[in-house]
């Protein structure tokens, strides 16, 4: 098995993780907020190069799934693969019809993009007139996450020593909502 191609770092401080599940494409867990007591589920995702590898990738993400309904779960990395034709630039739009495994997967474990700002386009090749760009980097999340998360968002930022954009995800307390004043004159 290959290793190295999947980091979970954390500051201890404020969380701690504790891994559930490992192969060579994803590293599942719990997070617990320490500060909160909050628990939620996290997958840590690196998509082989190869339509047949990543396979067992969505065996994976369908399996973890049956298991997670009730629980806030985020899969979050570099799935390797494009879910739409427009998640691309630069290369001949012939669509292959193992490019639906991943949107099959996605729809069958019930995830969803998490909202998101900035780049669109997570990873490309060298600058000029035959680059390359694509949105293979996601941040998913399931129902209960939306139900508890409602107010969070990704942010992809700008490409730095990498050829992928960062992705940032932070978990803040909920905001207080106030009611606003209604008066009904009859």
């Amino acid at each position: 098995m290959k290793s190295g191609y999947i980091w979970v770092g954390w500051n201890p401080v404020l969380v701690d993780f504790n891994s559930c599940y490992v192969s060579s494409q994803a590293i599942h867990g719990t997070l617990k907020v320490l500060h909160t007591g909050l628990t939620l589920y996290l997958t840590t995702v690196y998509g082989e190069h190869t339509f047949v590898a990543r396979i067992s990738l969505w065996s994976d993400i369908f399996h973890l799934s049956s298991t997670l309904s009730d629980d806030p779960w985020l899969v979050a990395g570099d799935f390797n693969t494009i879910r739409d034709s427009s998640d691309r630039l630069g290369s001949p739009k012939t669509w292959l019809p193992s490019f639906d495994e991943s949107s099959e997967c996605i729809c069958q474990a019930k995830l969803d993009n998490l909202r998101y700002v900035g780049i669109r386009f997570t990873w490309s090749t060298s600058l000029g007139p035959h680059r390359k760009q694509r949105k293979i980097d996601r941040v998913l999340v399931n129902s209960k996450w939306s139900m508890v998360y409602s107010y969070l968002e990704a942010t992809f930022l700008p490409p730095g020593i990498s050829d992928h954009s960062p992705m940032l995800v932070k978990v803040l307390a909920s905001r207080p909502q106030k009611s606003p004043f209604k008066f009904f004159n009859f």
